[in-house]
């Protein structure tokens, strides 16, 4: 009686490498689409605090009748106003080189009175700005 041995044949092997590929494919594509979505959520929630902040400065203002100093707010640094800044906040240049800004940081450009945000993931961001995929924010 002879004993056939089991194991997998080659194409048994070649089977089970394609699928594996194809799933690695697939998990590896939701996960970029994660890291973007996580990315737009992170910026929507740092313009509604940014937002947030300017209206809580501005009814400040208005209620303490200290009109002249809403005049000063045009084109502030409005993490100023914040109470925590974003974990990857550079401080304020003047006409920073946005070439050198790593992915993801915040600077304010106290030369065109600008906050700029660097996209992490620019292949799925669209932007009307010439040059490096950014958001600007302008008070």
């Amino acid at each position: 009686m002879q004993h056939k041995e089991a194991g997998f044949s080659l194409l048994e092997w070649a089977l089970v490498t394609i699928v594996t590929g194809i799933l690695i494919f697939f998990l590896l594509t939701r996960i970029l689409d994660l890291l973007v979505d996580a990315e737009r959520v992170n910026l929507s929630q740092w313009e509604a605090k940014l937002k947030n902040a300017l209206s809580h400065e501005m009814s400040r203002l208005v209620i303490g009748r200290e009109f002249e100093q809403l005049a000063r707010m045009d084109g502030m640094n409005p993490i100023g106003l914040l109470p925590e800044r974003p974990e990857r906040y550079l401080g304020e240049s003047v006409n920073p080189r946005l070439a050198d800004l790593p992915p993801g940081a915040w600077i304010y450009d106290s030369f065109r009175k600008v906050l700029i945000y660097t996209i992490n993931h620019p292949a799925h961001f669209q932007s009307t700005l010439a040059g490096r995929p950014r958001a600007e924010y302008r008070v």
